[in-house]
């Protein structure tokens, strides 16, 4: 069977390790010439992914054609902000009978369009599915326990049967909606984690901003239409708790920077060189939840100190009001 991963920085070589490990034929596809150079080096020391080589059974190419010809499951493991062009690429190749799974995290515009809807709209299919969960890229190529959520109406066993190892658990869940709200708003959050640490604040405080913002997002995704209980899953608490606590997040590590009091220059050198996806997230999330006043307080607080010039000072008194 043959797997397409369209992306090839560190989250779309750990998905091709493992699906090339579990036995089926990988083609990888980037548009990043550097990328392409990097990786058909096949040295252990790869700048993406370290550990990472390219093995026999693997081809990559920039041909999207070439790419997708003949596949079974089409993941897609870029950046949310690429997706659009990168379907509008993939359209013109596509057969409705390849599986999408949808590996990136975010909403896509003002209208609260999660990535599931786009994929769908565009391609005309509903073979799609979504993987989500607390995983990092350089940890998936280890030898270490770890897990992941699938989601879909109807292609999520294909899919786990493809990924699943011996260390590698997935779980299946019937809730798309709670599962994409939760990956792409724990991005968020992890600021606001970061803001806190960074700030000085024990891990006392940081375990009551944890109770709130979870609760809050609880409440969001029953009101669009999600199941509460997806926040238990591994795409729920796990996710948010891995992202909220590591400088491996850079919705993180952004979030400890401001909560530092570093200067505006450090901070927008930060952001300049990194992709931050809680940043476009919380833009976007701000201006949906107002326009629907859906009450979720932790994303005015984070909006003002992030694009407003709140003082930091306005976590502490969300945290005890």
């Amino acid at each position: 069977m043959k797997i397409t991963i369209l992306g090839s920085g560190a989250y779309g070589l750990a998905l091709a390790k493992i699906i090339d490990e579990n036995g089926y034929d990988v083609n990888l596809w980037t548009k990043v010439l550097n990328e392409y150079n990097v990786i058909n080096n096949k040295e252990k020391d790869n700048s993406i992914l370290n550990g990472f080589v390219l093995s026999r059974k693997m081809n990559i190419t920039m041909d999207m054609q070439e790419a997708v010809y003949g596949a079974k499951i089409i993941f897609i493991a870029t950046s949310i902000k690429y997706i659009d062009d990168i379907l509008d690429e993939l359209v013109l190749y596509y057969d409705k009978s390849m599986i999408i799974c949808i590996a990136c995290k975010g909403i896509c515009d003002n209208e609260l369009y999660l990535p599931y809807d786009l994929v769908v709209n565009k391609l005309k299919s509903k073979n799609v599915c979504v993987i989500s969960g607390g995983t990092f890229a350089k940890d998936m190529i280890k030898d270490i326990p770890m897990a992941l959520t699938v989601t879909s109406n109807d292609n999520e066993n294909i899919v786990k049967k493809v990924l699943e190892n011996k260390n590698l658990k997935i779980e299946v869940s019937s809730d798309i909606i709670g599962v994409e709200l939760c990956g792409a708003i724990k991005n968020i959050l992890a600021i606001g984690c970061g803001i806190i640490d960074g700030y000085g604040l024990p891990i006392t405080s940081k375990c009551m901003y944890m109770s709130k913002v979870i609760n809050e997002l609880v409440l969001v995704i029953s009101l669009l239409g999600g199941k509460k209980e997806t926040i238990l899953s591994y795409a729920g608490i796990g996710d948010i708790w891995l992202t909220c606590n590591s400088f491996n997040s850079r919705n993180y590590t952004l979030g400890y920077i401001i909560g530092s009091n570093k200067d505006k220059e450090e901070i927008d050198n930060y952001i300049e060189s990194n992709t931050i996806e809680g940043l476009y997230t919380l833009n976007i999330f701000y201006n949906v939840i107002n326009e629907k006043k859906i009450n979720m307080n932790i994303i005015n607080v984070l909006y003002k100190i992030i694009y407003q010039e709140g003082d930091i000072k306005l976590i502490l008194e969300y945290l005890t009001k």
